[in-house]
């Protein structure tokens, strides 16, 4: 028996954890085997997409280049998105 695969239409919601203000709403077409897959794989998009946002606005704002973000992301100095 071959699994099939269907697609699902996952909306994500992301909220700072501080304010608890929604900061971006986001809609993914995930074609998967699974309904809790394509919800895990549209919230990890969803993350990447903020993160790289936040980065972008890190950069801008603070006057900081890309390598220099993502050094301080590897060294903790920065928390990514979790929730």
């Amino acid at each position: 028996m071959t699994p099939t695969t269907s697609q699902f239409l996952i909306a994500v919601r992301i909220f700072d954890a501080k304010t608890q203000i929604a900061l971006a709403d986001k809609a993914y077409t995930i074609t998967s085997r699974c309904s809790e897959r394509a919800k895990d794989r549209a919230i990890d998009l969803a993350k990447h997409e903020v993160l790289d946002i936040a980065r972008k606005r890190w950069c801008t704002q603070y006057g900081i280049t890309a390598p220099q973000f993502a050094a301080m992301l590897a060294d903790n100095a920065i928390l990514p998105l979790k929730d």
